[in-house]
C-alpha cells in the first residue's frame, strides 16, 4: 500500500581500528579492540546512505559471541586462542588484532543481504554503536 516503507541495514564491513586499555576502578586493566563497522541503509530495496559506527568490545565478549555463532552453525576462520596472563603482552595483542581481521572480514563476506544470519547476528551483537555522520550513497 501506498506510504509503506522497508528500511533494512546490512553491515559492509568491521575493520578494527586500534586497541586500547582500561582501566576501571577496583579492577584489572583490560584490552578493547576499537571496531569501525560501516553499514549500508536500504529502502525499499535501494542503498539511500551508508553509516559508520565504532563498538568496543573486550576479548571475552568476542569470545562469548564466537560460540554463539558456532551454536549457530555460521561460518567463521581462526578464533584467537585464551593466553594465561594477568596482561596480555603487546605481541599477543598485536597477533589477536590481526586473527580478529580475518575473523571479521569472514563474517562480513557472509552478510549478503539485510536478512542473512550472520548480517543479523552482528547486529544484536554491537548494539552499543555511536553513529558518525552518515553519507549519501
Amino acid at each position: 500500500s501506498v506510504g509503506e516503507f522497508s528500511i533494512c541495514e546490512r553491515i559492509l564491513s568491521i575493520n578494527i581500528i586500534d586497541t586500547g586499555n582500561v582501566k576501571p576502578k577496583w579492577k584489572c586493566e583490560y584490552t578493547v579492540y576499537i571496531l569501525e563497522i560501516e553499514t549500508e541503509i536500504t529502502v525499499n530495496g535501494i542503498p539511500t546512505e551508508t553509516r559508520l559506527y565504532r563498538s568496543y568490545k573486550r576479548y571475552s565478549e568476542l569470545y562469548i559471541f564466537n560460540d554463539i555463532l558456532q551454536g549457530q552453525n555460521i561460518q567463521t576462520t581462526e578464533f584467537p586462542p585464551k593466553h594465561i596472563a594477568v596482561k596480555p603482552s603487546k605481541t599477543v595483542v598485536q597477533n589477536r588484532k590481526d586473527t580478529f581481521q580475518k575473523y571479521f572480514n569472514c563474517l562480513t563476506s557472509q552478510c549478503t543481504t539485510p536478512d542473512s544470519k550472520a548480517n543479523k547476528l552482528l547486529l544484536q551483537f554491537l548494539p552499543e554503536m555511536s553513529s558518525t555522520p552518515s553519507s549519501p550513497v
